[in-house]
Parts: structure tokens; C-alpha cells; sequence
């Protein structure tokens, strides 16, 4: 595999699109259907990185959220039984070097990390930065014999990855979760009868307009209420319980370039 910059690659593969497909592509970037968009590269005979958050399908997403909200265990016990069981001590112990080899070495490869390395970036996006640096640090800890060390830095990395595969699953748990909360003190009269709504409408435009503003969804969906309803609540209302259900895709830049997405009716 020859890693190339990015830019360049992009740049090769939009040079022989036509209009119809650099809008289409543009369209699923903008989206951020990371999985569509890996098979127009691959056609293109380029490996663009996939973030490890997005290989997950939205269907299996759905099922590992279910699997996760009816299994006795934890995610974190989960983790622990599989750690436990790799043998660490086939673990390569570091050679026997002196302490001024082991720091040039050191400094070496931390004079080579660079951000403008294609090989750095297709990491960086595919595990994440965060796996990366732990993955780097690793290598670090493995050169200079801290074999401690090596041991957390391996039980942090397959934690990150581990959150990171089920990313889309632990949200859709985590939202589920906030609107059966939700439910749950409606039920005792301490919200509003439109609550309920208001999170199904927020969880299915955020789910297909992850950049919606948080103030823009609760302006638009107040907006909506009012059409149809008179004892609505006010906007600072749909706003508090969209920040409490903690649904707000961590994505960025936010905007207001979204419609709202309603549940579907019931047939008859």
C-alpha cells in the first residue's frame, strides 16, 4: 500500500468525475455517509481512511443497542474478561540498551511524528486521535523497557477502539435510554405532555442532520408545536430538554441547514 496525501487524492479522483458525481459525492461528505463514500473511492482505486466510529452499519447499530440494554454485563466488564485473558508476558521484553540509546531513540521517533506524514493522517482519521496517541505512546513505553505502562496503555487503547466500533450503538442506547427517563416522569406529572414529541422529533432530524443546531432544532420544533397546538411550551423549554437528553451529535460546525424529520404515522 503507497500512502499519498489526502489533498492529492481527491484532487486525482474529482479531476475524473463528472458534475452528477462530485455533486453526489459532495452530497454524502456533506451528509457524512462515510460508508457510501468508501465505495466511490474504492472504484476510484483509492483507500480513503473510514473512521472506525462509522464501520459500524446503521441496522447492526440497532442491534448491538438492543443486545447492550438487555445483557446483565457492562461494556466495561466486557472489556475486562477479554484483557484478562491475553498472556502478556509473550510480550517482547526491550533489548538491553543503554539509557542515552534508549532517549535518542526516543527523540528520533518523535522528530518523525508529523502531522504532514500521509501515513500519520490515514491513522489519525481511521482509529482516531486519541488511539493513535495511545498507540504511539505504547511504542514509546515498549522502547524504553516500562512494561507497566504498557500494560494500561493496552487496556486504554482497546477501550477507545472499543467505544469508538459501538459509537453509533452506545448513542442510540444512551438516547433511547434519555427518552424512557423522559417518559418515566411524564408519567408523574412533571412534564409537559408534548415532551415526548419534542425528543422523538429531536432524535430523528439530529439522527439524519447531525450538525442541526441545538437552538435551531428547539426554534423549529417550537415553531412546529404552535401550528397545531395552543398549550405549548415556550422555546427556552424545548431547548432545556433538548440539552438534558444529551442527543446533540458531538459533530461540528453546527448550522441551520436541516428540516425537520417526524415520526411516522401508524398505518391503518
Amino acid at each position: 500500500m503507497k500512502f499519498i496525501p489526502q489533498d492529492e487524492a481527491l484532487e486525482i479522483m474529482l479531476s475524473v468525475m463528472n458534475d452528477g458525481e462530485k455533486k453526489e459525492y459532495l452530497k454524502l461528505w456533506w451528509d457524512e455517509k462515510y460508508s457510501e463514500m468508501h465505495e466511490i473511492h474504492e472504484t476510484h482505486g483509492f483507500h480513503l481512511p473510514l473512521p472506525i466510529s462509522e464501520m459500524m452499519s446503521d441496522s447492526d447499530a440497532e442491534k448491538v443497542a438492543s443486545q447492550m440494554a438487555n445483557s446483565p454485563i457492562t461494556n466495561d466488564e466486557i472489556l475486562k474478561n477479554i484483557f484478562d485473558s491475553m498472556n502478556f508476558e509473550s510480550f517482547a521484553e526491550s533489548e538491553k540498551r543503554s539509557e542515552k540509546e534508549i532517549i535518542e531513540q526516543l527523540h528520533f521517533m518523535d522528530k518523525k511524528q508529523t502531522e504532514s506524514d500521509p501515513m500519520e493522517s490515514y491513522l489519525n482519521a481511521t482509529i482516531g486521535d486519541d488511539a493513535y496517541t495511545i498507540m504511539k505512546a505504547y511504542c514509546f513505553a515498549e522502547i524504553s523497557g516500562c512494561n507497566n505502562l504498557k500494560r494500561s496503555l493496552m487496556e486504554l487503547y482497546f477501550k477507545t477502539i472499543f467505544n469508538s466500533y459501538n459509537n453509533k450503538a452506545i448513542n442510540i442506547l444512551n438516547n433511547k435510554k434519555a427518552i424512557s427517563e423522559d417518559r418515566r416522569k411524564a408519567k408523574k406529572g412533571k412534564n409537559n405532555r408534548h415532551c415526548d414529541n419534542v425528543l422523538e422529533i429531536a432524535r430523528l432530524t439530529w439522527s439524519a442532520y447531525p450538525h442541526a443546531s441545538l437552538s435551531g432544532l428547539s426554534e423549529e420544533i417550537t415553531a412546529h408545536l404552535k401550528s397545531k397546538w395552543k398549550d405549548v411550551p415556550t422555546q427556552g423549554t424545548v431547548e432545556r430538554w433538548l440539552s438534558k437528553s444529551e442527543m446533540n451529535p458531538d459533530v461540528k460546525p453546527k448550522n441551520r441547514n436541516f428540516e425537520l424529520v417526524f415520526p411516522e404515522l401508524p398505518q391503518n
